[in-house]
């Protein structure tokens, strides 16, 4: 119902409009992964916005955070090739619980 009520607002249409029966599931789950990665665009320019902001405060934490947050991306890049790696040579992965 919520993606529902997403999909409305985004349309500007009423809940109970016709299109709402003629989705299919693939529709749906498109709809969703496009406003899913909007949320995550607009988190990511708030962050980019209050970062800049406090630079005028204290440069150096936020040089900090940001070399914390590029190498926490980069350890998960090197989790994600050692799996592809394993499931080329072993034929399977490291599973669920990746870490």
């Amino acid at each position: 119902m919520r993606l529902r009520w997403k999909i409305s607002k985004a349309l500007k249409i009423p809940l109970d409009d016709p299109l709402f029966e003629r989705l299919s599931h693939v529709q749906y789950l498109a709809y969703a992964f496009q406003i899913q990665k909007d949320a995550v665009e607009e988190d990511e320019n708030w962050r980019d916005r209050l970062e800049y902001l406090a630079r005028f405060w204290d440069n150096e934490s936020v040089e900090k955070i940001q070399r914390s947050r590029e190498q926490a991306q980069k350890g998960q890049d090197n989790v994600d090739k050692f799996d592809q790696m394993l499931k080329m040579n072993f034929g399977r992965d490291l599973g669920k619980d990746k870490s």
